[in-house]
C-alpha cells in the first residue's frame, strides 16, 4: 500500500515547520540565562532531540509499525489509548503556551490599533482546516512551505547584517554553568522527536532515508542557532528585554531606513508558516482523537479540538503569560519525558510479526 508521505516530505516537514516556533520568544529568554552563550543549550536541546530522532527511526527500522499500532501489539488497547490520552494532553501543554506567544506577538507588534481578543480567532479557522485533512496534506504543505521559512531567514540574516556586532559574542563560554538550567527552560520550544514518532508508518524507511531526515533536522536546528546568534549579535545587553525578536532584529538596517520595512516580507512568511506550525499540536490531537474514539468522519474530532484550544485560550486569557511562564518553569520534566524519554525507551520493545 503505497504511503501518505515520502521521505522528501518528512525531511523539508522539520525544516519547514520546526524552526518557526523557536523564533519569537525564545531567545530573548534564553538570552536572560545565558547571555552571549544563549545558542550552546539550543545546542544541547537540539543534541537530545536529534538523539531522539535517531531512536526513533532505529525503531522504526526494527519494528515497521505506526506508534499507535505499536502500543496495541505491545500493550493492548486499554493501556494503549491511555498512552494516547496522555499524549493528548501533552500536545494541549505543549500547544498553549506557543499559541499565547504568537497571539501577543501578533497583537502587540503589527496592529496600529488596539486589538481585541477576538483578532487571534482567524487562527483557529486556519487550524480547523489544517485538523481536518490528513497526513499526506501535511506533506505537500512541508514542499510548499520549505522555502518560505527558509528565504525569509535568508532575508532576516541579509537585513540585519549591516547591524551586527560580531564582538558581542566574545568570549565564548563564559556562562556554561546556566547551560543546563536554560536547556530546561527550552524544553517546551524544542522536543520535535514528537512529530517524527507520530509519523511513523506514514511513510516508508528506505536506504540512507534515516540520514536524510537526520541531516535535514540538523539544517533546522542550524537554522535556529544562527538566528540565536544573529539576535544576540544585534541587541547585545539587552537581548533579554526585546521580547519579539523576529520584527526587531532588522528593523534598524540602513535598507529599512532608506527603503522602509522590507523586512515585514519576512515578518509575515515566518507567520503564515507559524500558523500551520501552531496547528500541529492540533493536528496530532485529532489523530489520537481518531484512533481512541469510534469517530467515522474526521471533521468531528477536529472541531473538539480546536474548540478545546479555542476556548482555553479565551478563558485563560488575563492569565495566559502566567500560565505561560509556569508551563516553562515547571512542566520542563513533561516535555522531557513524553518528546524524549518515551520515545527513546520504545527501541526495547520486543519485535513482533505483526502487518503495519
Amino acid at each position: 500500500m503505497k504511503k501518505e508521505l515520502t521521505v522528501r516530505q518528512v525531511c523539508l516537514f522539520f525544516i519547514a515547520f520546526m524552526p518557526v516556533t523557536k523564533l519569537i520568544l525564545m531567545p530573548s529568554v534564553l538570552s536572560g540565562f545565558s547571555s552571549q552563550d544563549l545558542w550552546i543549550p539550543a545546542i544541547l536541546t537540539g543534541a537530545l532531540d536529534l538523539f531522539t530522532m535517531y531512536m526513533i527511526l532505529k525503531l522504526y527500522k526494527k519494528q515497521g509499525l505506526s506508534f499507535f499500532k505499536l502500543l496495541e501489539v505491545n500493550f493492548g488497547k486499554v493501556f494503549k489509548n491511555i498512552i494516547l490520552i496522555l499524549y493528548f494532553l501533552y500536545f494541549l501543554i505543549k500547544g498553549f503556551p506557543l499559541l499565547v506567544e504568537q497571539k501577543n506577538y501578533v497583537n502587540l507588534t503589527l496592529y496600529e490599533t488596539a486589538p481585541t481578543i477576538l483578532s487571534f480567532l482567524p487562527f483557529f479557522l486556519v487550524a480547523l482546516l489544517v485538523c481536518i485533512t490528513k497526513v499526506r496534506t501535511i506533506g505537500r504543505l512541508s514542499d510548499l512551505f520549505f522555502l518560505v521559512t527558509t528565504l525569509s531567514l535568508i532575508l532576516v540574516f541579509v537585513l540585519s547584517f549591516s547591524n551586527l556586532d560580531f564582538g558581542a559574542i566574545l568570549p565564548v563560554g563564559v556562562n556554561l554553568k546556566s547551560a543546563p538550567l536554560s536547556s530546561y527552560y527550552s524544553l517546551g520550544w524544542f522536543g520535535d522527536g514528537v512529530y517524527l514518532l507520530f509519523l511513523l508508518g506514514s511513510f516508508e524507511l528506505g536506504k540512507k532515508s534515516r540520514v536524510k531526515i537526520i541531516i535535514s533536522y540538523l539544517i533546522s536546528l542550524l537554522l535556529v542557532i544562527l538566528f540565536l546568534i544573529t539576535f544576540y549579535l544585534a541587541f547585545d545587553s539587552i537581548a533579554h528585554r526585546t521580547l519579539f525578536a523576529i520584527t526587531d532584529i532588522s528593523k534598524y538596517s540602513t535598507v529599512i531606513n532608506n527603503v522602509g520595512r522590507v523586512d515585514y516580507i519576512s515578518v509575515f512568511g515566518l507567520l503564515l508558516v507559524g500558523t500551520i506550525s501552531l496547528s500541529l499540536p492540533m493536528f496530532f490531537q485529532t489523530q489520537i482523537l481518531m484512533e481512541i474514539l469510534p469517530f467515522k468522519k474526521r471533521i468531528y474530532p477536529a472541531i473538539i479540538v480546536t474548540f478545546l484550544n479555542l476556548l482555553l485560550i479565551f478563558i485563560l486569557n488575563d492569565y495566559s503569560v502566567i500560565i505561560q511562564n509556569f508551563i516553562h518553569t515547571y512542566l520542563g520534566l513533561v516535555f522531557l519525558v513524553f518528546s524524549n524519554l518515551i520515545p527513546i525507551l520504545l527501541i526495547f520493545l520486543r519485535r513482533k510479526n505483526v502487518k503495519s
